[in-house]
């Protein structure tokens, strides 16, 4: 499949992006080797001079990035399984082979990390003395790692795809009464009993954040939630979206047919979970900055808390519309 024209555009984007990530660690090194605020030397200007270059550059490179992220999320889910006998949407197209579910989860964790460099310079940028620097470039090597094994996976799950194989599509078995939590483990959990663990951390989750203590614990139990999120929108709440008890898949939520509920859904967890990281990071570094970071934590914690709620009260919406208006 890499003759294909929109393959090809995705393929050429994400190296493209990964050779000039490349250069900028290039010359982000003498950054990260000589930097000294404490100097005034002509060597310091020149760095001070290049790091503003470098950082923008980088930033434009990983908003390219997020664009091509959305793009492989459209020929999986819209384009692809026109062309595959078999596939309904992406969970045919990624599971005709090994690399498909991990690119998938790859691109995800590599945009996430995109945003918490994006997250770190704008913070550094803000403040003449640039706080961050060079803190923040230590990431680019990660950032770097990232992106290349995001192109690798892309790559190798591409190459493999053989259109002449027919796909097995929304295979997966739903039973009202239990669930698998993991698809290879024996260990079975009842939906109401999910159920009522969602409930009880997101009631935890939204005490905490309003209370405005550690962070950190806030963090761990975003990372709790952001799971049994999932769990409780596949295995139940997605059932009175597509009004089929049956069916389970979570990428046709990204159809027009369902008004493309599913990047709403999931692009609230993704920016609730992206919050709550910044917050954490933010409480870390702030004794860095010479201003009031007060109004940014106020709203990261507002996104985070705001995103889950969102999420709560729309998959809720959907159950009673079904179960107490239709029903």
């Amino acid at each position: 499949m890499l003759n294909d024209a929109w393959i090809i555009v995705v393929l050429i984007g994400q190296i493209s992006a990964l050779l000039l990530l490349a250069l900028t660690l290039y010359f982000a090194t003498p950054i990260l080797r000589y930097w000294n605020p404490a100097s005034g030397s002509a060597l310091q200007l020149e760095l001070e001079r290049k790091t503003f270059f470098v950082s923008s550059a980088v930033e434009y490179i990983l908003a390219f990035q997020a664009v091509i992220f959305v793009l492989f999320l459209i020929i999986v889910n819209h384009y692809l399984p026109r062309l595959i006998n078999g596939a309904m949407c992406a969970s045919g197209i990624l599971s005709l082979n090994e690399y498909g579910y991990p690119a998938l989860y790859g691109k995800i964790a590599a945009l996430a990390a995109y945003l918490i460099f994006i997250f770190l310079n704008r913070l550094d940028l803000a403040e003449p003395a640039y706080p961050l620097t060079p803190t923040k470039y230590f990431l680019l090597p990660f950032l770097f790692w990232a992106a290349l094994a995001d192109t690798v996976l892309t790559v190798r799950f591409f190459s493999l795809i053989n259109p002449d194989v027919i796909a097995t599509c929304c295979s997966i078995s739903f039973s009202a009464a239990k669930i698998s939590v993991l698809s290879e483990s024996p260990v079975t959990v009842s939906i109401s009993a999910l159920l009522i663990a969602y409930y009880i951390l997101l009631v935890i989750y939204g005490y905490w954040g309003l209370k405005k203590k550690i962070a950190g614990l806030l963090l761990f139990l975003e990372f709790l939630l952001l799971p049994v999120s999932v769990f409780i929108l596949k295995y139940h709440f997605v059932k009175y979206i597509y009004a089929l008890p049956s069916h389970n898949c979570l990428f046709d939520l990204f159809f027009g047919r369902y008004y493309y509920i599913g990047y709403l859904l999931f692009g609230l967890l993704f920016i609730s979970a992206m919050a709550v990281i910044g917050l954490f990071l933010l409480n870390r570094l702030k004794k860095r900055f010479t201003k009031d970071l007060k109004n940014i934590q106020q709203n990261l914690r507002v996104a985070a808390m705001g995103g889950n709620l969102l999420f709560a009260i729309i998959i809720h919406l959907y159950w009673f519309y079904w179960k107490w208006i239709i029903l």
